[in-house]
């Protein structure tokens, strides 16, 4: 009998903090959600068009070759505000229509604020995407924008580290090495002057220029 008291009190108390356990994941995740809810709201009553991320946090350090086989490192474009985007030359629709819509927000700009916001290519298919390659490629979309890339390692880190992917795939109607494209993701960075990654914009909502070209211009005159 004492056996079977035993056994019933353990049950109580393995029950017990089950349910412990549960209230405590459950305030968590209630914890979480409210945070991302109140940074949402944050984000939206600035009237941001982009996905604002608020708060802001620091842009992961790059260290590029850009296509004119120069060093370039994110702590180097430091005062402007850059728009960074990843992709390839090949890229038969997505990338040439990112560039050109970014084209469309820089000449939006006023002419002074322009010389205050950089694009920055990001290449993920440094095997075909030499600095000559980019050359060609990204000054045709507007000559201040920079075109970069480094080795296929040093690329998927920086993928990562911005939340993107990309992945290479074979075309089939063709055997020869070289013979593949890129499927990957068709986000923009906005990143501040002070090198803090602050919004975020989706491949859709590159096609509202003037939106796109407002928010940076709250990001320029912020502090004024």
């Amino acid at each position: 009998m004492a056996a079977v008291q035993e056994r019933a009190d353990v049950n109580k108390t393995g029950e017990g903090s089950r349910i412990r356990w549960f209230l405590r994941i459950s305030v968590i995740v209630l914890i979480i959600a409210a945070t991302l809810i109140l940074g949402w709201r944050k984000g939206h009553q600035r009237g941001f068009y982009g996905h604002r991320i608020w708060p802001s946090k620091a842009a992961c350090e790059f260290e590029l070759t850009d296509h004119n086989g120069k060093p370039l490192r994110l702590s180097d474009l430091r005062g402007k505000v850059v728009l960074m985007c990843f992709g390839f030359t090949h890229c038969p629709n997505i990338c040439p229509t990112t560039l050109a819509s970014l084209n469309n927000v820089h000449q939006l700009l006023p002419a002074d604020d322009r010389k205050k916001v950089q694009v920055v290519f990001i290449s993920v298919d440094p095997k075909r995407d030499t600095p000559a390659q980019l050359k060609q490629y990204v000054p045709f979309f507007n000559s201040t924008f920079l075109g970069a890339t480094t080795s296929e390692e040093q690329v998927k880190k920086i993928a990562r580290d911005y939340g993107a992917f990309f992945e290479y795939e074979p075309q089939l109607t063709n055997d020869t090495k070289d013979n593949y494209t890129v499927t990957h993701s068709a986000y923009v960075y906005l990143i501040d002057s002070a090198g803090q990654f602050s919004v975020l914009y989706d491949y859709e909502q590159l096609s509202d220029a003037a939106r796109i070209a407002e928010d940076i211009e709250k990001i320029l005159h912020q502090d004024s």
